[in-house]
C-alpha cells in the first residue's frame, strides 16, 4: 500500500495532461485516461482511473492502470480490450504493475515487486520465473528474455544493478540507475554513472554470454541510450 501511495502524486500529475499512443501495429490508440480507439474509429471508455501502459496480444489491447475506490484506495488494474471494443475484462491486482511483454510467444506481465504472471485461459497464473525487485525487460523474443534491475538510489538499500539472461543462464553486474538499458544490434548497451557522475560510460555487452565486449566514456547522462553508439 505504501509503494501505491509513493506513486500517487504520479498519477495526479499526468492526469493533468492527456497523452495518447498507438500501439505496435496500430490497430489501437489510447489515451492516459483510458479512451481506447480502434482502427475503424469507435472508441470505448475503461473503468480506471489512469492507463499507464499498454501491448497488443491475439487481436486485443491489454492496458496497465489504476482505480481509486469509494474510500479513496487506489488498486492496480489491468484491462482487456478487443478489436471489436466489446465490454472490458478486468483483473485486479495487490503489487503496482510494472509492464507487458510477449515471450515465446505467450504474455506476461510483472510487477515492480518481482513477480511475474502467465495469461493462461484468461487467468494470470505464476509464471516459472521471477524477477528481482523493480526490474524491467529489455528483450523478449522466443529465443530468450533478459532482464535489468537498478542500482539503489537509497544508501540504506546495498542492492546492485545486474542484467541477466533467463535462457543463457548469465547474469551481470552493472551499475545503470535512471537510463533503462537497451539492446540493439544483437547487443546489450548500458549506460553506467559511477563515482557521483565522475565516471560515466556505456557499455556493449554480448546476448549469448554476458560478457562485456567494450566501453566508451560519455562526458554527460544521456537522455536515453540510442544504437548509434560508437564503440
Amino acid at each position: 500500500m505504501y509503494a501505491l501511495k509513493q506513486i500517487s502524486l504520479f498519477i495526479a500529475l499526468s492526469l493533468n495532461l492527456v497523452s495518447c499512443f498507438a500501439d505496435e501495429k496500430a490497430d489501437f490508440s489510447w489515451n492516459s485516461i483510458g479512451e481506447v480507439t480502434n482502427s475503424k474509429g469507435q472508441m470505448i471508455r475503461l473503468d480506471t482511473h489512469f492507463v499507464a501502459s499498454a501491448k497488443r496480444y491475439n487481436n486485443a489491447l491489454f492496458l496497465i492502470g489504476s482505480q481509486v475506490d469509494k474510500s479513496g484506495n487506489e488498486h492496480s488494474k489491468l484491462s482487456k480490450v478487443s478489436s471489436y471494443l466489446q465490454p472490458p475484462k478486468y483483473w485486479s491486482f495487490e503489487e503496482i504493475l510494472k509492464e507487458l511483454f510477449i515471450y515465446k510467444e505467450n504474455l506476461y506481465l510483472s510487477d515492480y515487486a518481482g513477480s511475474v504472471f502467465k495469461l493462461v485461459n484468461e487467468r494470470w497464473l505464476p509464471a516459472m520465473f521471477s524477477f528481482p525487485a523493480n526490474s524491467v525487460v529489455v528483450y523478449a523474443s522466443k529465443e530468450d528474455l533478459i532482464a535489468c534491475y537498478p542500482h539503489s538510489l537509497r544508501k540504506a538499500d546495498p542492492t546492485n544493478g545486474a542484467c541477466c539472461s533467463i535462457e543463457q543462464e548469465w547474469c551481470t553486474p552493472l551499475n545503470w540507475r535512471e537510463q533503462k538499458p537497451s539492446v540493439c544490434k544483437d547487443h546489450l548497451y548500458v549506460f553506467e554513472n559511477n563515482n557521483k557522475g565522475k565516471e560515466m560510460v556505456i557499455k556493449k555487452i554480448d546476448l549469448k554470454n554476458g560478457k562485456i565486449l567494450d566501453s566508451v566514456p560519455k562526458e554527460r547522462i544521456p537522455e536515453a541510450i540510442e544504437c548509434e553508439v560508437t564503440f
